[in-house]
């Protein structure tokens, strides 16, 4: 791992599939920082990821990655969702569930959980929420979130969870064993 800040440049290595992660853009197969942190690569068969690691106290959503948010509100045919605390609201179509019509969508109300993927991002538009999973249109885990409890972790630690399967996390052990 190596120390970047905006500005720096690094080539990406050709003839591989290369998957951008958090706090990079490209320019052909020139990589730029957009935030200073540690870049980090990793080589997986005949892909690569690239990231820069950095502990930013807000999050900024990009496309693809999975969110837990708060239902605070809904208008026309969307709901407003929550994903941090004073941040933007995202948007959550009635639609953008699986199997969902006029008859068949979900009825959340406000301070509901859901589990869902980020769909888009633009910075003249909302975001955009979706709880289905886009490869095979199926429900895939996502939706309403029921029971549980719902704390606050750093960004650096969720994301550390996500990338390393055997991580250890805090449970509860059922009280019959």
């Amino acid at each position: 791992m190596s120390i970047v800040i905006p500005g720096d440049h690094f080539t990406l290595e050709t003839g591989t599939e290369v998957v951008l992660g958090p706090n990079l853009q490209t320019t052909g197969n020139i990589a730029n920082p957009t935030t200073a942190g540690y870049l980090v690569q990793t080589q997986t068969g005949s892909s690569s990821l690239a990231y820069v690691e950095a502990d930013s106290k807000r999050y900024m959503p990009a496309a693809q990655d999975f969110v837990v948010g708060t239902i605070v509100g809904s208008f026309g045919e969307s709901y407003k969702v929550s994903l941090a605390n004073f941040s933007t609201p995202a948007v959550l179509g009635f639609y953008a569930f699986p199997n969902a019509s006029k008859k068949n969508r979900p009825r959340l109300k406000t301070g509901d959980l859901v589990y869902a993927r980020v769909a888009s991002v633009d910075p003249d538009l909302d975001v955009e929420l979706e709880c289905f999973d886009a490869t095979t249109g199926k429900e895939g885990g996502f939706g309403h979130l029921e029971g549980g409890f719902l704390f606050e972790v750093r960004l650096a630690y969720a994301r550390y969870l996500l990338r390393h399967q055997d991580a250890p996390t805090p449970y509860k052990t059922p009280s019959n064993v």
